[in-house]
């Protein structure tokens, strides 16, 4: 088809809008970039002046803060755990409620308890190491819900098991809400 003129061009009736449908928007964060919708990133809050918003949720990165069945902080969350202090630190008016969350794997009443331990060691944390104060953070354990991944039905100590405890790895995580 040839080029349109300048005068056909002018009176076209078809009007061309970009192709945006496949551009996702950023959160409050920025951009996304494997990041999941509706949750800040940590390092751009960091890099913003002045206090954070109220409802402002953050859910800490994906390199886990904890093993399967466990409360107990990994080596790796420490630098995490760091910046997530010095952000505390930079809003002293704000209150910060850390969420704990779990997979579906076992009882519901082991899993609101673990989901309540891993907050707690998240606190522990910040207000031992970090020396943040004890009544800036508020500690919430939810258990196995608001699952990030869908659970699937699965035979206890079979491979498939093995592969569902991998594969619900998100669902067990921390979330900060200002």
């Amino acid at each position: 088809q040839p080029a349109l003129t300048g005068t056909e061009l002018a009176t076209t009736t078809t009007i061309k809008k970009p192709n945006t449908f496949n551009k996702l928007p950023g959160d409050s964060s920025g951009p996304t970039r494997n990041k999941v919708s509706g949750y800040a990133d940590l390092d751009s809050l960091l890099s913003q002046k002045g206090p954070l918003g109220s409802g402002t949720k953050l859910r800490m990165p994906d390199d886990q803060l904890f093993g399967y069945d466990s409360s107990d902080l990994q080596p790796s969350s420490i630098s995490q755990l760091q910046k997530l202090g010095t952000l505390i630190k930079r809003n002293p008016k704000a209150t910060f409620s850390v969420e704990g969350y779990t997979d579906s794997l076992g009882s519901p009443d082991y899993n609101l308890d673990l989901s309540q331990r891993r907050a707690d060691s998240v606190k522990e944390y910040l207000v031992n190491v970090m020396g943040i104060n004890p009544a800036q953070i508020e500690t919430r354990g939810y258990g196995a819900s608001k699952f990030l991944v869908a659970p699937r039905p699965v035979i206890a100590n079979s491979p498939e098991e093995q592969m569902e405890i991998e594969r619900q790895r998100p669902n067990r995580r921390v979330v900060i809400v200002v």
